[in-house]
């Protein structure tokens, strides 16, 4: 789900989990987590809803909508321990860039333990495939497990005359 910012895509996030069976998480930068927390009061207000902080103890499992920074992404996965998330939101997913950090690493986890994945953002992504793979990848974990492939069918990988891997590039735009 992607739109400028302010249209409501928190509130249309929040009114689709609502109609879902629980749990679910929201991951998201630190700065949005109170804003996440006082939406759902208005617009899931049936969600028992609790942000996961650093450095404080895990939220009771009868909990419906656990709010957690990316940072805290790790401590969403081990509060969902053992069980099945219904869906996982990403807020301001363009956060998630580069192939092989911890978030990314930790936004993976969440993506296979959760039936939905849902990735917004009101900023524009790269201008390069490059860098949609991660939002794609936490996205859709079945459609974009491996970036290479996606590099040779979307970003025209190339060896340069070095020998090294060039992915800077597209190829395929017209799917």
């Amino acid at each position: 789900l992607a739109d400028v910012m302010g249209l409501g895509k928190t509130a249309e996030v929040l009114a689709t989990l609502e109609g879902i069976p629980p749990p679910h998480a929201v991951i998201c930068p630190a700065y949005v987590r109170d804003v996440w927390l006082d939406e759902a009061a208005v617009w899931a207000p049936r969600l028992r809803t609790i942000a996961i902080m650093p450095g404080r103890s895990l939220p009771p499992t009868n909990t419906d909508l656990v709010v957690a920074s990316y940072e805290g992404a790790r401590k969403v996965a081990e509060w969902a321990s053992g069980q099945r998330l219904s869906s996982v939101t990403f807020d301001e997913a363009h956060h998630l860039s580069g192939r092989k950090t911890a978030r990314i690493n930790a936004a993976s986890v969440l993506s296979l333990i959760a039936d939905r994945q849902i990735a917004t953002t009101g900023t524009a992504v790269h201008s390069r495939p490059k860098g949609l793979w991660s939002i794609l990848h936490v996205a859709r974990p079945q459609m974009f497990p491996y970036y290479w492939p996606f590099a040779r069918r979307f970003c025209g990988l190339y060896r340069d005359e070095f020998g090294h891997w060039n992915d800077e590039g597209l190829s395929n735009e017209d799917e």
